[in-house]
């Protein structure tokens, strides 16, 4: 039995505790990242990937590691264990802040509600998408024309059921064009900035827009010239 620890369990207990320990890191350097702002999981992220790399640099550089290196790296990955549990507790970041004029959007059976939206010229919006349809992902992505040369906008990709809110940047009075980047086909539309939803509402300045009169001319007499009754 002895020989059979040696030879069988031991050697496969090391991989699978290492795996272990790996995914829990991974779990909760995931969970740190969800609950800081998005600015900063980006700079924790870089910062942990050049830690990671500099611990292998060190492991690969000497043939067995010492007790204090062990040491050091059994504090560094309890502690972000210890982070990701703190943070798992705390829940995922709240929607930052997003300032614009509200525009709403929603999805759902492969489809968005409409096929136009509307947008002031030259004004932030926040474009509020939800997305209803059940562990199916959508997203809103803004390009000049359909054949989308050029990108405007790209909003971030959520799982349905969830909401989110867009901030788009101000766009120059014009037509544009939407979708899906995930269902382009089947879910598209068109941005119209600087005009109201139903088009203009103001009526041309060479139009008169008094009622046509109800009178009639009298029969001119006999000789003169034809007048008009008021």
């Amino acid at each position: 039995m002895g020989e059979f620890r040696k030879r069988i369990l031991r050697p496969l207990s090391f991989p699978l505790v290492a795996a272990v320990f790996v995914g829990a890191l991974v779990i909760s350097l995931s969970r740190v990242l969800l609950a800081v702002p998005e600015q900063s999981s980006t700079l924790i992220a870089l910062v942990v990937a050049v830690d990671v790399l500099g611990i292998a640099a060190v492991i690969a550089a000497t043939r067995r590691t010492k007790p204090a290196q062990r040491t050091l790296m059994v504090v560094l990955g309890l502690g972000l264990i210890s982070a990701g549990a703190v943070s798992a507790n705390a829940g995922v970041r709240h929607e930052e802040l997003v300032v614009g004029v509200p525009v709403p959007i929603s999805a759902k059976s492969i489809a968005f509600n409409t096929k136009e939206l509307h947008f002031p010229a030259d004004t932030k919006v926040q474009l509020k998408f939800t997305n209803d349809d059940i562990s199916v992902q959508h997203n809103v992505a803004i390009f000049t024309d359909p054949s989308q040369s050029t990108n405007l906008f790209r909003g971030t990709v959520i799982t349905g059921p969830a909401s989110f809110p867009y901030a788009v940047p101000p766009l120059k009075p014009g037509h544009y064009y939407f979708h899906c980047d995930i269902h382009p086909q089947q879910m598209n539309g068109t941005v119209i900035v600087g005009g109201p939803p139903g088009g203009p509402t103001t009526q041309p300045t060479n139009v008169s827009t008094a009622p046509p009169s109800t009178s009639s001319p009298t029969p001119p007499p006999p000789g003169g010239q034809a007048q008009n009754v008021p």
